[in-house]
This record gives C-alpha cells, structure tokens and sequence, in this order.
C-alpha cells in the first residue's frame, strides 16, 4: 500500500508568522554584527547616558530572538495538520465509482464517468488513513470543514494525490 503525506493548514495563524519574519530579519542583523565583531570590526561603543542601560552582548540577544522564534514555530505548528492518505484497492475504487454515478444530461459526468459535484470529497475521505499533528500526535479529521475552507487550488492537489495514488501502476519498495 502506498502513502503520502500531506500538509493542511487548518488554522492560519498572521500574527505568529508577521512576528516570526520580523524576528528572522533580527537574526540576520545580530548574526551579521557578531560576525563582524569576529573579524575585528569591533566600532567603539556609542556613548550613552548614565541612565540608559547597558546594552545586552549581542549573543544573549541572539539567544533571546532564537527563543522567541521557536514560540512562534510552536504556534504556527499548531494550526498544521499531516494528512496521511493511500491508494484505494481496485474493488474500494470500484465501488466508489459506482456509488457516485454520472448525473443524466451533464456533459462533464458523461466524460469523467462519475458526479464531479460528489465523488471528489469521497475519495478523498475514502482515502485518508489518518490525521496528525507535525509532533505525530493524533488529530480529529475534520474533512468536510477543511474541504470548504480550503483554495480550489489546495483541493485539487488532494483530489489528484488520491487519483495518482489509486492509479499509479508502479510500485514502490523502500531500500
């Protein structure tokens, strides 16, 4: 049996990413000034009042942005869900067709052999073995809900993974 994994954002999360590009490009910026603190472009401090502070060494603020990073990672991660999906067996194929017949007088149902309005959402359920978080923890299958919040786009390359997986007549064999 054949499998594929495939990523669904369920829950997109703009803030968690909007800060998470914000502190890459803070990375970027500390990791460039200790790199040239390295070679001995070491400039003189800037002067400051006796009341300001005294700057943080810029590893500590390296270490303080990586932190904040991985929140941002665990937040992001939250909202994805890996969809392990297979190929269906010859008879399961069969009967799926069979169950979702062709409407009389659609052009489209008569070409394709099946109802284009309902055979899609039910291979892909047919398809689906299991459903879980990027830890490997199980999570709920909520297709039905994914499938309406999802871009035809993002629909489509679950339609044609289930298709290519039913269909495709090479087998794979792990090395």
């Amino acid at each position: 049996m054949r499998t594929k994994v495939l990523n669904h954002f369920h829950t997109f999360h703009p803030d968690a990413q909007d800060e998470f590009n914000r502190l890459t490009l803070e990375e970027k910026r500390l990791t460039l000034a200790i790199a040239r603190k390295a070679e001995g472009d070491d400039l003189p401090a800037p002067k400051r009042r006796a009341s300001q502070p005294a700057p943080k060494p810029l590893e500590a603020e390296l270490a303080e942005v990586h932190a904040r990073m991985d929140e941002c990672r665990k937040v992001i991660a939250s909202g994805v869900v890996c969809v392990v999906i297979k190929g269906l067996t010859r008879g399961e194929f069969r009967r799926l067709l069979t169950g979702h017949p062709p409407r009389d007088g659609d052009d489209l149902d008569a070409r394709l052999g099946y109802n284009s309005d309902t055979f899609g959402d039910s291979l892909i359920r047919a398809c689906i073995v299991r459903t879980e978080s990027l830890d490997g923890e199980p999570a709920p299958n909520d297709w039905p809900t994914w499938a309406d919040d999802m871009t035809n786009g993002q629909w489509e390359e679950f339609f044609r993974a289930c298709l290519d997986l039913t269909n495709d007549g090479q087998p794979v064999f792990p090395r």
